[in-house]
């Protein structure tokens, strides 16, 4: 039986009109893919968008606090340090710090670079994530700490977890990962693909995957939850079998689309906790930022 929960219904209208209202004073659009987390009673939020001048989509940081908002151009950043373009900026928690992590885009003819980057308390330089059994095109790893191991989710199906082999987190130069499992290596994830990162609580994780669905000659996206069980040095994986959209006309494609290989999209790039609920962050085919706050069970 196919389930389909539209979580548009629960979107936080005032979060997302505050967001609205600094990227309006920005002279941003096509703003999309927002990635909330909350520390210490801060919501930080990164996001994509068109900058004032056009060109290419850029990517920011918000830090949303009572007293005001403070805006960083995490595109700009990464320019002065020679990255010379920044894509899915996905921000999570580790070792008590918010970081970011994104991808250095698609080049036709080299390997791109997984990077993570503390954002908080301070702002800190790119690390590069280093992998030699690899795809030509890296979009997104789910990172999390197993005791004092860095670890990564590489893939869901089949799962693949990556171990930090060579560098520390926090310094400036390149982090080396390898395959726990060398077995896994030789394969090339297939299924579900990662979203947003991982909300980790004690022994378990929380994060949302997408499904793909091809129409015609064009891909569709929707998203299900999926926790992994943490205590276990091999993670377990549970997957919802619920579809997540933001809406029925959301499945719909618009023509103002950046991805002309997109048929619709309700991507996520974010999960955090707030209190008792969970904000979801995504992004309406690749044109409109959603938050929306959500139980566990709406969308389990």
């Amino acid at each position: 039986m196919i389930r389909i929960r539209r979580v548009g219904a629960a979107r936080d209208s005032v979060l997302e009109n505050r967001l609205r209202a600094i990227t309006d004073r920005l002279r941003l659009r096509n703003v999309f893919n927002p990635s909330p987390i909350e520390h210490d009673g801060t919501l930080y939020v990164a996001f994509r968008a068109i900058g004032p001048d056009g060109g290419r989509v850029r990517a920011y940081l918000a830090r949303l606090e009572q007293a005001g908002e403070v805006i960083t151009d995490l595109t700009s950043f990464a320019n002065d340090l020679g990255i010379p373009f920044i894509a899915d900026p996905k921000l999570l928690m580790l070792d008590g710090d918010v970081y970011v992590t994104f991808n250095s885009g698609y080049s036709a003819r080299d390997v791109n670079t997984i990077y993570l980057q503390r954002v908080s308390p301070r702002l800190g330089v790119p690390q590069a994530c280093l992998l030699s059994e690899r795809q030509k095109v890296e979009k997104n790893w789910a990172f999390f700490r197993a005791g004092a191991e860095l670890r990564a989710v590489y893939s869901l199906q089949p799962l693949m977890v990556l171990v930090l082999r060579e560098g520390r987190l926090g310094d400036h130069g390149p982090l080396t990962f390898d395959h726990r499992d060398r077995i896994h290596s030789a394969h090339r994830p297939v299924g579900l693909t990662l979203g947003s990162q991982m909300l980790v609580e004690a022994e378990r994780g929380l994060l949302i995957a997408h499904s793909k669905i091809r129409v015609g000659r064009r891909r569709a996206y929707v998203g299900h939850l999926v926790e992994l069980g943490l205590a276990d040095d091999t993670p377990s994986v549970s997957i919802s079998q619920t579809s997540l959209i933001d809406s029925w006309r959301a499945l719909w494609p618009v023509h103002d689309r950046l991805n002309p290989n997109l048929w619709s999209a309700t991507y996520f790039s974010g999960i955090a906790r707030i209190r008792e609920e969970l904000l979801l962050g995504y992004g309406v085919n690749d044109s409109r930022a959603a938050l929306a706050r959500v139980s566990e069970e709406m969308i389990a």
